[in-house]
Parts: C-alpha cells; sequence; structure tokens
C-alpha cells in the first residue's frame, strides 16, 4: 500500500533522522571559503570542497578572511523543517591556510596578467547606436537592460546572442558568443549575466573567455552579477559596468552626454542667429534714418532755394509794375492801347517765367515720373557707379524704396 505523507510530515521526518544521527552533531569540516556574507547579527558563508559546496550559519558576526583561505569548521549540521533546507551551524571558525581553488585562481590571474590581457587596447564609445548583449536567454537580464534604454533610447538596436553563463561547457560557449559579437559590426559589446553565487559566476574565470575578448576589435562591458561580484572578464573588458541594469544605465548617460552637447550646440547657434540679426537690424535702421535726413535735408535746401528765387521774382515784378504803372499813368491818355498790349505782353513774360521756376522745382520734376538714387548715402549720377548686387535707395517725391541691382 503506498504511504501518502503531507509535506510537513515528511519535513518533520528528515529532521528527526537528521537530530538522531550523532554523526551530524559536533563535527569539524574542512575546505575553502567561498562566499561571505553578513546579514543582521549572522553570518553566512559557502564552504567548497573539489565539485561540492555547503551552505554555513554563524551566529554573531565575524571578521571576514579572505575569499579562497582554506578554513576549518566546528560545529552540527540542521536541517530547517519549514524551509527543507540543509544549514551547517558554526560555532567556531580557524584559518589552516590558502584554498586550492584560490591558488589556481591567482595563478590563471598572473598569467594572463602577464600576457597583457588585461590591458584593454579599446575605449567606449562616445556614441552608441548598435549593441550586443551576450547573456542567456533566460531570466530577467535582457528585460532589466531593455527597459532602461526603451525610456529615452529606444532608438538604439539591440542584438542578443544567446549563451550559457553556467554549467558544464559554459566557458565555451560563452568564448563562442563572444567572437560572434564580435562580427556584428556593433559599437559595444555587453557580457551580461544576473546575480548569482560565486560557483554560478566561474564560467566568467575561465582562460578561455578572457582570451575571447582580448581577441574582440569592439569595445566591451562587463556586466555580471552583483555590483560586489568581480571576475577575470571583468578585467579583461574595455569597462565594467557592475550588473546589467548599471550597463544600460551607462550606455544611455553615454548618448545623453552626446545629445546634451548637440542640443547645447543648436541653443548657441540660435543666440547667435539672434544677436546677428538685431545687429543687422540696428544698423539697417541707422542708415535708412541717415539717408531720410540727408534726402530731407537737400530737399528743404532746394525749397529755400526756390522761396527765394520767387520773392525776387516778385519783388523785381513789383518795381517794373510800379515802374510801368507810373509810365503808363503818364502816357494812357495818348496811346491806351499800347499801354494794354504792353500789359499783355508783360503779363505772358510773368507766366513764363514761372513756368519756368515751376518747372525747375526738384519736387515737381519727381512728381513727373523722375526719382532720386542715393547708394551708401551718396548721389549716384552715372550707372557706371553701379554694379549687380548693389542695393540703392530709390527716392520718388511722395515717399522712398529700396531696390538691388540684378542687370547692367
Amino acid at each position: 500500500m503506498e504511504n501518502k505523507l503531507s509535506v510537513s510530515d515528511l519535513n518533520s521526518y528528515i529532521k528527526g533522522v537528521f537530530d538522531d544521527e550523532l554523526v551530524l552533531h559536533n563535527i569539524s569540516v574542512y575546505g575553502e571559503l567561498f562566499q561571505f556574507s553578513v546579514s543582521g547579527n549572522n553570518t553566512y558563508f559557502v564552504l567548497k570542497g573539489d565539485e561540492c559546496y555547503l551552505q554555513c550559519l554563524k551566529f554573531g558576526r565575524i571578521e571576514k578572511p579572505e575569499l579562497g583561505t582554506q578554513i576549518t569548521v566546528f560545529g552540527s549540521v540542521e536541517f530547517y523543517r519549514k524551509s527543507g533546507k540543509v544549514t551547517f551551524i558554526a560555532k567556531n571558525i580557524q584559518e589552516t591556510g590558502k584554498g586550492k581553488q584560490y591558488a589556481e585562481f591567482l595563478e590563471l590571474k598572473n598569467k594572463l596578467s602577464a600576457e597583457g590581457l588585461f590591458i584593454n587596447k579599446h575605449e567606449l564609445p562616445t556614441f552608441i547606436e548598435k549593441v550586443a548583449v551576450v547573456t542567456s536567454n533566460r531570466g530577467a537580464v535582457i528585460h532589466d537592460f531593455l527597459s532602461v534604454l526603451s525610456q529615452n533610447h529606444s532608438y538604439i538596436d539591440v542584438k542578443i546572442v544567446q549563451t550559457k553563463v553556467q554549467g558544464e561547457h559554459a566557458d565555451e560557449s560563452l568564448s563562442s558568443a563572444i567572437l560572434s559579437a564580435d562580427t556584428l559590426n556593433c559599437d559595444l559589446i555587453v557580457i551580461a549575466r544576473g546575480g548569482g553565487s560565486a560557483s554560478d559566476l566561474e564560467s566568467f574565470n575561465t582562460e578561455s573567455v578572457v582570451r575571447a575578448i582580448a581577441k574582440c576589435n569592439t569595445p566591451t562591458l562587463s556586466a555580471i552579477g552583483h555590483q560586489t561580484d568581480y571576475t577575470l572578464c571583468d578585467l579583461a573588458s574595455t569597462q565594467r559596468a557592475g550588473t546589467p541594469s548599471l550597463a544600460s544605465e551607462m550606455i544611455a548617460k553615454i548618448n545623453n552626454t552626446v545629445i546634451q552637447r548637440f542640443l547645447n550646440v543648436i541653443d548657441n547657434l540660435d543666440f547667435a542667429i539672434k544677436d546677428k540679426f538685431n545687429k543687422f537690424s540696428t544698423r539697417l535702421y541707422h542708415y535708412s534714418t541717415k539717408i531720410a535726413h540727408t534726402v530731407e535735408k537737400s530737399n528743404e535746401k532746394q525749397f529755400y532755394k526756390i522761396c527765394s528765387i520767387l520773392q525776387a521774382s516778385k519783388d523785381y515784378c513789383s518795381k517794373k509794375v510800379l515802374f510801368n504803372k507810373t509810365k503808363i499813368k503818364y502816357a494812357c491818355i495818348n496811346n491806351q492801347k499800347s499801354i494794354k498790349n504792353k500789359y499783355m505782353e508783360f503779363d505772358k513774360k510773368l507766366a513764363l517765367s514761372v513756368s519756368e521756376l515751376e518747372a525747375s522745382n526738384p519736387l515737381k520734376i519727381l512728381s513727373q515720373g523722375y526719382a532720386f538714387i542715393s547708394k551708401n548715402g551718396s548721389n549716384v549720377k552715372s550707372s557706371k557707379e553701379l554694379k549687380n548686387g548693389d542695393v540703392i535707395n530709390i527716392r520718388f517725391y511722395d515717399g522712398q524704396a529700396s531696390a538691388e541691382i540684378k542687370e547692367k
């Protein structure tokens, strides 16, 4: 008959097995310190031995040993019924030296550094239009990355290059994906992965991944794990972002800098154009006023000259009339007809004089269709003084206008 147990019953049974098994209590376990963190008053760390990992808890805070240190921990194995997790509760921790894995990590790091693989030959681009993201097709990495860019930089073309980021042969998959991304003619390659344990990030600490990054002709941005996680991939890349979200923020900041610089240039250009226009308008108004004043002064001079001529003519006519009246007075008795003819002849001459004076009036001349032409404040007396493209001022009897010489 099949036994059916609830989760609570099964976990209670397993806890009883752990509690009754004496070999799991008051024992010492040694391994390499793989992860370390403090939360509240408790210390959490992971021991690594070959291909295995052990989650450990120490109540209270302790000074953090260097990762990779070989340590021995005394305590007991605890099974938590509610969460179903197995944890080693540490009472005492003792350092016993450097661990093998950490020593191998340092050896590889020093080897690659000596070859110059951590001296990246590229710089981040000043403006980014096309990005290749090397990441897994699982998780929220791409969503987090794209959500930041979509706010103000949706024009950026993002190419996703799928790869494994942990597990067996993940380093080979990563290396191949990085080299493939380098062929896409992008402005930047982002190597992205969400947070995880130190074991989850092992693929990014491999020689093949570092060499793939070093071969790239495209700048690379490492966005792996959390901000506190550092890998050889970070050292080999052009720059480290820390997380995928920070990588997209960095790209947005780079483009925002260029866009803001462009907007500043536009603002400065707009100000320069307006300033130039205002100065030109002021100069044009000044010249126009000067020309109008010159024309007005010239017309006033001509007017006074005509008035003087008319007054002189009037005085002359008055004297002539007086003289003739006296002469007529004594001659009218003898020759009234002759006096009348003389008077009519004089009257015609007077009318002719007035007509000639009227004809010589500049305003009269202008009213007949003639115009007064000037250029740069000077009178134009001949067409030889003009050339194509000159701007002239034309004075009519009732106003003025500007014109440009198109053809001679």
